[in-house]
Protein backbone atom coordinates (compact mmCIF):
# COMPACT_ATOMS: atom_id res chain seq x y z
CA UNK A 1 0.00 0.00 0.00
CA UNK A 2 2.92 2.27 0.10
CA UNK A 3 2.38 3.43 -3.85
CA UNK A 4 -1.10 4.21 -2.95
CA UNK A 5 -0.38 6.15 -0.23
CA UNK A 6 2.65 8.34 -1.77
CA UNK A 7 0.00 8.58 -4.84
CA UNK A 8 -3.25 10.10 -2.21
CA UNK A 9 -0.27 12.44 -0.65
CA UNK A 10 0.51 13.53 -4.19
CA UNK A 11 -2.99 14.13 -4.74
CA UNK A 12 -4.40 16.31 -2.07
CA UNK A 13 -0.96 17.65 -1.46
CA UNK A 14 -1.71 19.51 -5.37
CA UNK A 15 -3.16 23.14 -6.12
CA UNK A 16 -6.85 23.07 -4.95
CA UNK A 17 -8.36 22.95 -8.42
CA UNK A 18 -6.00 20.13 -9.85
CA UNK A 19 -7.12 17.48 -6.91
CA UNK A 20 -8.45 14.75 -8.42
CA UNK A 21 -11.08 13.95 -5.99
CA UNK A 22 -12.54 10.66 -7.45
CA UNK A 23 -9.48 9.30 -7.50
CA UNK A 24 -7.98 10.02 -3.77
CA UNK A 25 -11.50 8.67 -2.42
CA UNK A 26 -10.66 5.20 -4.63
CA UNK A 27 -7.32 5.63 -3.29
CA UNK A 28 -8.54 5.03 0.04
CA UNK A 29 -10.90 2.56 -0.33
CA UNK A 30 -8.05 1.06 -1.61
CA UNK A 31 -6.59 0.63 1.61
CA UNK A 32 -9.34 -1.12 2.78
CA UNK A 33 -10.54 -3.42 -0.44
CA UNK A 34 -6.26 -4.09 -1.69
CA UNK A 35 -7.73 -5.46 -4.91
CA UNK A 36 -9.70 -2.68 -6.22
CA UNK A 37 -8.65 -1.25 -9.08
CA UNK A 38 -8.82 1.92 -9.00
CA UNK A 39 -8.37 2.84 -13.04
CA UNK A 40 -11.89 0.84 -13.90
CA UNK A 41 -14.01 2.66 -11.19
CA UNK A 42 -12.72 5.69 -12.86
CA UNK A 43 -13.44 4.78 -15.90
CA UNK A 44 -16.99 4.02 -14.85
CA UNK A 45 -17.17 7.59 -14.04
CA UNK A 46 -15.76 8.59 -17.74
CA UNK A 47 -18.10 6.22 -19.06
CA UNK A 48 -21.49 7.95 -17.41
CA UNK A 49 -20.34 11.00 -18.63
CA UNK A 50 -19.96 9.95 -22.18
CA UNK A 51 -23.37 8.37 -22.13
CA UNK A 52 -25.10 11.58 -20.70
CA UNK A 53 -23.04 13.10 -23.70
CA UNK A 54 -24.22 11.27 -26.34
CA UNK A 55 -27.88 11.53 -24.95
CA UNK A 56 -27.68 15.70 -25.24
CA UNK A 57 -29.15 18.07 -27.62
CA UNK A 58 -26.90 19.07 -30.42
CA UNK A 59 -26.16 22.73 -27.95
CA UNK A 60 -27.12 21.74 -24.87
CA UNK A 61 -28.01 24.48 -22.44
CA UNK A 62 -27.18 24.52 -18.80
CA UNK A 63 -30.85 23.13 -17.36
CA UNK A 64 -30.14 20.27 -19.88
CA UNK A 65 -27.11 19.49 -18.65
CA UNK A 66 -28.12 19.49 -15.13
CA UNK A 67 -31.42 17.49 -16.37
CA UNK A 68 -29.26 14.80 -18.37
CA UNK A 69 -27.14 14.46 -15.12
CA UNK A 70 -30.08 13.59 -12.65
CA UNK A 71 -32.09 11.30 -15.16
CA UNK A 72 -28.72 9.37 -16.17
CA UNK A 73 -27.78 9.11 -12.52
CA UNK A 74 -30.80 8.81 -10.61
CA UNK A 75 -33.48 7.36 -13.04
CA UNK A 76 -31.15 5.26 -15.09
CA UNK A 77 -28.60 3.98 -12.99
CA UNK A 78 -30.67 4.30 -9.88
CA UNK A 79 -28.29 6.11 -7.49
CA UNK A 80 -29.63 6.62 -4.16
CA UNK A 81 -29.58 6.87 -0.60
CA UNK A 82 -28.58 4.35 2.51
CA UNK A 83 -32.42 4.60 3.71
CA UNK A 84 -32.39 3.44 7.26
CA UNK A 85 -28.69 2.43 7.03
CA UNK A 86 -26.94 5.47 7.44
CA UNK A 87 -24.35 3.78 9.89
CA UNK A 88 -23.69 1.19 6.67
CA UNK A 89 -20.00 1.24 6.30
CA UNK A 90 -19.71 0.32 2.31
CA UNK A 91 -22.11 3.17 1.67
CA UNK A 92 -19.05 5.21 2.44
CA UNK A 93 -16.47 3.68 0.12
CA UNK A 94 -16.92 5.03 -3.51
CA UNK A 95 -15.99 1.72 -5.25
CA UNK A 96 -19.25 0.00 -2.97
CA UNK A 97 -21.46 3.31 -3.47
CA UNK A 98 -20.57 2.92 -7.55
CA UNK A 99 -20.86 -1.09 -7.46
CA UNK A 100 -24.32 -1.23 -4.91
CA UNK A 101 -25.84 2.51 -6.54
CA UNK A 102 -26.68 3.08 -2.87
CA UNK A 103 -24.03 6.01 -0.69
CA UNK A 104 -23.83 8.40 2.22
CA UNK A 105 -24.71 11.86 0.62
CA UNK A 106 -21.24 12.56 0.47
CA UNK A 107 -20.40 9.61 -1.74
CA UNK A 108 -23.36 10.42 -3.90
CA UNK A 109 -22.36 13.96 -4.05
CA UNK A 110 -18.74 13.06 -5.02
CA UNK A 111 -20.26 10.68 -7.71
CA UNK A 112 -22.43 13.41 -8.79
CA UNK A 113 -19.55 16.44 -8.78
CA UNK A 114 -16.87 13.81 -10.45
CA UNK A 115 -19.62 12.63 -13.32
CA UNK A 116 -20.67 16.64 -13.51
CA UNK A 117 -17.40 18.04 -13.96
CA UNK A 118 -16.70 15.55 -16.66
CA UNK A 119 -19.15 17.30 -18.71
CA UNK A 120 -17.97 20.79 -18.32
CA UNK A 121 -19.71 21.84 -15.09
CA UNK A 122 -18.27 23.80 -12.13
CA UNK A 123 -19.22 22.05 -8.78
CA UNK A 124 -17.89 22.70 -5.19
CA UNK A 125 -19.24 20.64 -2.26
CA UNK A 126 -20.88 22.69 0.52
CA UNK A 127 -21.38 21.49 4.37
CA UNK A 128 -24.91 22.30 5.13
CA UNK A 129 -25.62 21.81 8.69
CA UNK A 130 -27.02 17.63 8.92
CA UNK A 131 -25.92 17.81 5.24
CA UNK A 132 -24.29 17.45 2.26
CA UNK A 133 -25.19 19.86 -0.60
CA UNK A 134 -23.54 20.79 -4.10
CA UNK A 135 -22.82 24.11 -5.60
CA UNK A 136 -23.01 24.67 -9.33
CA UNK A 137 -21.79 27.86 -10.32
CA UNK A 138 -21.89 28.67 -14.17
CA UNK A 139 -20.89 32.67 -15.14
CA UNK A 140 -23.14 34.45 -12.26
CA UNK A 141 -25.28 32.06 -11.38
CA UNK A 142 -25.36 29.31 -8.58
CA UNK A 143 -27.60 26.96 -7.82
CA UNK A 144 -27.79 24.40 -4.76
CA UNK A 145 -28.50 20.78 -5.64
CA UNK A 146 -28.86 17.73 -3.49
CA UNK A 147 -27.71 14.43 -4.93
CA UNK A 148 -29.56 12.64 -2.25
CA UNK A 149 -33.06 13.62 -3.50
CA UNK A 150 -32.31 13.04 -7.14
CA UNK A 151 -30.41 16.13 -8.50
CA UNK A 152 -33.56 18.71 -6.45
CA UNK A 153 -32.26 22.29 -6.67
CA UNK A 154 -32.96 23.46 -3.65
CA UNK A 155 -34.85 26.46 -2.74
CA UNK A 156 -34.79 29.08 0.55
CA UNK A 157 -38.07 27.43 1.46
CA UNK A 158 -35.94 23.64 1.44
CA UNK A 159 -32.58 24.68 2.88
CA UNK A 160 -34.97 26.17 6.37
CA UNK A 161 -36.81 22.96 6.60
CA UNK A 162 -32.95 20.98 6.02
CA UNK A 163 -31.89 23.33 8.86
CA UNK A 164 -35.02 22.92 11.50
CA UNK A 165 -34.14 19.06 11.07
CA UNK A 166 -30.67 20.13 12.14
CA UNK A 167 -30.97 23.02 14.57
CA UNK A 168 -35.14 23.12 15.15
CA UNK A 169 -34.12 27.02 13.84
CA UNK A 170 -36.70 29.44 12.69
CA UNK A 171 -36.84 30.82 9.84
CA UNK A 172 -33.20 32.65 8.87
CA UNK A 173 -32.57 36.00 7.03
CA UNK A 174 -31.50 35.34 3.29
CA UNK A 175 -27.51 36.65 4.71
CA UNK A 176 -27.77 33.91 7.81
CA UNK A 177 -28.64 31.42 5.35
CA UNK A 178 -25.81 32.82 3.10
CA UNK A 179 -23.18 31.66 6.20
CA UNK A 180 -24.20 27.57 5.69
CA UNK A 181 -23.65 27.90 1.89
CA UNK A 182 -19.88 28.84 1.53
CA UNK A 183 -18.19 26.32 -0.93
CA UNK A 184 -15.21 23.93 0.29
CA UNK A 185 -12.21 22.00 -1.70
CA UNK A 186 -11.99 18.58 -2.45
CA UNK A 187 -9.70 18.20 0.28
CA UNK A 188 -12.19 18.97 2.92
CA UNK A 189 -15.07 16.67 1.38
CA UNK A 190 -12.52 13.91 1.29
CA UNK A 191 -11.59 14.79 5.48
CA UNK A 192 -15.39 14.60 5.68
CA UNK A 193 -16.16 11.41 3.96
CA UNK A 194 -13.48 10.20 6.56
CA UNK A 195 -15.09 11.46 9.20
CA UNK A 196 -17.87 9.73 8.13
CA UNK A 197 -16.03 6.27 8.45
CA UNK A 198 -14.59 7.23 11.60
CA UNK A 199 -17.77 7.92 13.68
CA UNK A 200 -19.05 4.60 11.84
CA UNK A 201 -15.86 2.68 12.87
CA UNK A 202 -16.47 4.56 16.41
CA UNK A 203 -19.70 3.14 17.03
CA UNK A 204 -18.91 -0.41 15.90
CA UNK A 205 -15.70 -0.34 18.46
CA UNK A 206 -13.21 -0.74 15.83
CA UNK A 207 -10.70 0.78 16.92
CA UNK A 208 -8.00 0.23 14.59
CA UNK A 209 -9.70 1.35 11.53
CA UNK A 210 -11.11 4.58 13.39
CA UNK A 211 -7.61 5.01 13.96
CA UNK A 212 -7.31 4.82 9.79
CA UNK A 213 -9.32 7.24 9.58
CA UNK A 214 -7.70 9.51 11.57
CA UNK A 215 -4.62 9.12 10.41
CA UNK A 216 -5.94 9.67 6.65
CA UNK A 217 -7.58 12.74 7.87
CA UNK A 218 -4.69 14.15 9.61
CA UNK A 219 -2.41 13.59 6.55
CA UNK A 220 -4.73 15.33 4.21
CA UNK A 221 -5.02 18.29 6.90
CA UNK A 222 -2.11 17.97 9.70
CA UNK A 223 -4.26 20.96 11.35
CA UNK A 224 -7.16 19.09 12.25
CA UNK A 225 -6.71 19.77 16.31
CA UNK A 226 -9.78 17.69 17.43
CA UNK A 227 -8.40 15.06 15.33
CA UNK A 228 -5.06 14.72 17.40
CA UNK A 229 -7.22 15.12 20.27
CA UNK A 230 -9.41 11.72 19.29
CA UNK A 231 -6.36 10.04 18.09
CA UNK A 232 -4.95 10.79 21.83
CA UNK A 233 -7.98 9.18 23.34
CA UNK A 234 -7.93 5.73 20.80
CA UNK A 235 -4.06 5.61 22.31
CA UNK A 236 -4.41 6.22 25.51
CA UNK A 237 -6.98 3.66 25.23
CA UNK A 238 -4.81 1.28 23.45
CA UNK A 239 -2.44 1.75 26.28
CA UNK A 240 0.11 3.60 23.44
CA UNK A 241 0.84 6.37 26.43
CA UNK A 242 3.42 7.74 24.76
CA UNK A 243 1.51 8.48 21.75
CA UNK A 244 -1.21 9.49 23.50
CA UNK A 245 0.82 12.05 25.60
CA UNK A 246 2.03 13.64 22.75
CA UNK A 247 -1.27 14.17 20.93
CA UNK A 248 -2.52 15.22 23.90
CA UNK A 249 -0.09 18.32 24.38
CA UNK A 250 0.05 18.77 20.45
CA UNK A 251 -3.53 19.44 21.26
CA UNK A 252 -2.99 22.05 23.26
CA UNK A 253 -0.34 23.92 21.54
CA UNK A 254 -2.71 24.61 18.77
CA UNK A 255 -5.90 25.18 20.41
CA UNK A 256 -4.86 27.40 23.63
CA UNK A 257 -7.84 28.07 25.67
CA UNK A 258 -10.29 25.11 23.99
CA UNK A 259 -13.12 24.63 25.74
CA UNK A 260 -11.85 20.84 26.72
CA UNK A 261 -8.54 22.70 27.85
CA UNK A 262 -9.45 21.20 31.40
CA UNK A 263 -10.35 17.90 30.64
CA UNK A 264 -7.49 17.57 27.99
CA UNK A 265 -5.20 18.59 30.98
CA UNK A 266 -6.13 16.61 33.21
CA UNK A 267 -5.49 13.21 30.66
CA UNK A 268 -2.19 14.88 29.79
CA UNK A 269 -0.97 15.16 33.74
CA UNK A 270 -2.54 11.42 34.39
CA UNK A 271 -0.30 10.39 31.62
CA UNK A 272 2.81 12.47 32.80
CA UNK A 273 2.71 10.86 36.24
CA UNK A 274 2.16 7.59 35.15
CA UNK A 275 6.28 7.86 34.16
CA UNK A 276 6.05 8.55 31.00
CA UNK A 277 8.16 11.41 29.28
CA UNK A 278 7.36 13.70 26.39
CA UNK A 279 10.40 14.61 24.03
Amino acid sequence: MQATSERLLEIVHSPSREIRLAEAALLLAQEQYPVLDVEKYLSHLDNYASSIIHALPLEPNLGDLVFSLNTFLFDDMGFSGLGVDTAMESGNYLNRVIDMKRGSPITLAIIYMEVGRRLGMEFEGVFFPGHFLVKLRAGGFEAIIDPLSGGLSMMEDELDVLLGQAFGTERLSPSSMRGFLGSSDDREVLVCMLRGLKSIYLKQNDIEKALWSIERILAISPGAANELRDRAALYEHLGYTNAAAADYSHYLELVPGAIDEPMVRNRLTSLLHSGITLH
